[in-house]
């Protein structure tokens, strides 16, 4: 049987209307290496020019203002010495003192140099004014050894052809960079101006102030009007945080602040913004829809978003911090299913890969859930009041299901959090689930029901028991045996001539509802054990339920074979959940007991009240 005669567009024979269109599962999603290479050429371009912009403005204001401090200190520096003519008015002195006195020294020899000590204002400005030459100078070089890192920094990038390579490379060059601080002496240049600046007003206005009085005023108010404004946008941005008054002494002061009041006054986020491979994040729950560690998923017949051999490569702590960014990226939500779905098979084959560790150890696929999360909400419009599945978007969501799948059996939340990430989702998975019956794409349908029956018992609800029925019915119509032709999706010339599914397709069949079928029990049961009292409607839905699952167990056996050559997965599913129903109503009893029998399993209440199982 051809697996994609199912998934393809379909009319409704009875009224002629065109249904909504599959997932498709040629779909391929980008590249996550090709997506952190993609935002990384934007950022380096941004700030290579912002780099080399501010470079270049530096090295021409440190040019023109080490002239002017060496045109300054040149007349300065002189008051450090004595003057040349002061022996020769000492001379003078003496030669008139001769005249007046007969026992004064009349020998050269005998006149001793006046001892000479520069006056304070002297030593202050010119320290001031050779710091101030020294710093400008230094923060020259440091700008032109800036514009050469850089440059060596990101040269050679552009010969490297396999996206993976390049990003790693690209990656490893960036964290050297930061790791020796870069970024940090990047600011620290315009800061070393700043001092150098600071440092030239004070020694002028020392010098001014021994050369004229008033002179010395003017300018000191005029340097003290500069200085408070320089604060105040320095501490502006910190208390009105849209000011446009941004260079690093403000982003200091700012960081400052909010650590202060993290500290004083701790935020408590629900959901983290980002998230390192450092961070922890614990969350613990009550409810979990498996007792197992084992991870039960639905098998979509669609290619990989990445290349097999992509995947196959030995991955390290390198990829995650690669791909990790690309979560952390702000505006990335488009085109992650690619990493959600790298992350998804991660969680399932640990043999295959080196990422669940990292992954249930540092507690990231949480984050990686409120990113899906996301992008899963960017994926649906709000019409008419009410929300709708953008139709392009379809195959990028069933990539997220499929994560979401596997996500809700392996992290638990707490409430805060639970309300916050898994309520949009069981709205969205709802939809999902909706729109697959109308478009009879079988695969769908086992998918989001899985996922809407998991979230509703995390959620004590019930309301998708009164769905159940169309959903076990299409899953019925479009399995190995449907009702009738038109539900195979045959024309009528071949409909006696398309072959029947093989075993193979039958078995993947019985993998496909496995999930579905091993929560919905667990649902009905939390239903009985709500203590609420059901209605006759209700209890022949129940009844209708029961005898449904029932006959769509007998019609997706293989041929040929008996009940215990297949459900070997499922029956341990119900033997779990019959064990753990010791406390529950007889009545849930009766209706687990009716649909065990058919999966080859019998219930035995025994008079002591003991539950035990055996297989029919």
């Amino acid at each position: 049987m051809d697996k994609n005669a199912i998934n393809m567009r379909l009319y409704d024979h009875e009224d002629e209307k065109l249904l909504p269109k599959p997932y498709d599962p040629a779909y391929i999603s980008a590249d996550p290496y090709k997506l952190y290479n993609k935002n990384s050429i934007r950022s380096d371009v941004e700030f290579m020019e912002d780099c080399n912009e501010t470079m270049d403005s530096l090295l021409v204001f440190a040019g023109l203002f080490s002239a002017v401090t060496t045109a300054l200190i040149v007349e300065t520096y002189k008051d450090l010495r004595p003057r040349p003519e002061a022996r020769t008015e000492q001379l003078l002195g003496a030669m008139l003192e001769r005249l007046g006195n007969s026992s004064a020294p009349t020998r050269i020899e005998d006149i001793h140099p006046i001892p000479f000590f520069p006056p304070y204002y002297a030593v202050v400005t010119n320290i001031t004014f050779f710091l101030s030459l020294s710093i400008s100078l230094l923060a020259a070089l440091f700008a032109l050894l800036v514009k050469q890192w850089t440059r060596k920094v990101y040269g050679g990038l552009r010969v490297i052809v396999s996206p993976r390579r390049l990003a790693r490379e690209h990656y490893e060059r960036m964290k050297g960079m930061n790791d020796w601080n870069l970024p940090a002496i990047i600011a620290a240049i315009p800061i070393m101006l700043h001092i150098s600046l600071f440092l030239f007003f004070t020694g002028l206005i020392y010098w001014l102030g021994s050369l004229n009085s008033k002179l010395y005023t003017t300018i000191l108010v005029i340097a003290c009007v500069a200085a408070g404004f320089y604060c105040a946008a320095a501490v502006i941005p910190s208390i009105r945080p849209n000011a446009p008054f941004r260079w690093p002494v403000s982003a200091g002061i700012l960081w400052a602040t909010n650590w202060i009041k993290e500290v004083v006054v701790p935020e408590k986020s629900l959901l983290p913004t980002s998230i390192s491979l450092s961070l922890s994040l614990p969350f613990k729950s009550r409810h979990a829809p498996h007792d197992k560690p084992g991870i039960i998923y639905t098998p979509l017949r669609r290619k990989s978003p990445i290349d097999e051999e992509l995947f196959d490569v030995a991955r390290d702590r390198t990829d995650m911090e690669i791909m990790l960014n690309v979560l952390n990226h702000a505006e990335t939500t488009d085109g992650i299913e690619g990493i959600i779905d790298i992350f998804r098979r991660a969680l399932i084959d640990t043999q295959r890969t080196k990422m669940n560790k990292v992954l249930l150890g540092e507690q990231l696929i949480t984050f990686t859930i409120h990113k899906a999360a996301q992008a899963a909400l960017a994926c649906q419009v709000y019409e008419e009041g009410s929300y709708h599945i953008l139709p392009d978007r379809v195959d990028r969501l069933t990539i997220l299901m499929e994560f979401f799948e596997v996500a809700l059996q392996r992290v638990s939340f707490d409430e805060p959090k639970r309300a916050a990430i898994l309520d949009p989702l069981l709205q969205i998975s709802t939809l999902l689930l909706t729109r697959a019956i109308e478009a009879q794409s079988l695969d769908e349908v086992a998918l989001n029901a899985s996922i809407v029956v998991q979230l509703q018992y995390r959620f004590g609800q019930h309301s998708h028991i009164s769905d159940a029925i169309p959903v076990i019915d299409a899953l019925r119509d479009h399995g190995p045996i449907p009702r009738s032709w038109r539900d195979r999706h045959l024309d009528e010339d071949d409909r006696y001539t398309r072959p029947l599914w093989s075993e193979e397709e039958i078995r993947w069949y019985q993998r496909l509802i496995l999930p579905y079928f091993s929560v919905l029990p667990r649902l009905v049961k939390s239903l009985y054990e709500s203590g609420k009292d059901l209605t006759p409607e209700e209890e022949s839905r129940l009844s209708v339920i029961a005898d449904k699952i029932r006959g769509l167990l007998f019609v997706a056996q293989v041929r040929d074979t008996t009940v215990l050559d297949n459900w070997e997965d499922l029956r341990k599913a119900f033997v779990a959940i019959w064990q753990d129903s010791s406390g529950s109503p007889p009545a849930f009893h009766v209706w687990m007991k009716t649909v065990m029998l058919r999966a080859g399993i019998e219930g035995i209440v025994t008079p002591e009240g003991d539950l035990g199982v055996s297989y029919g």
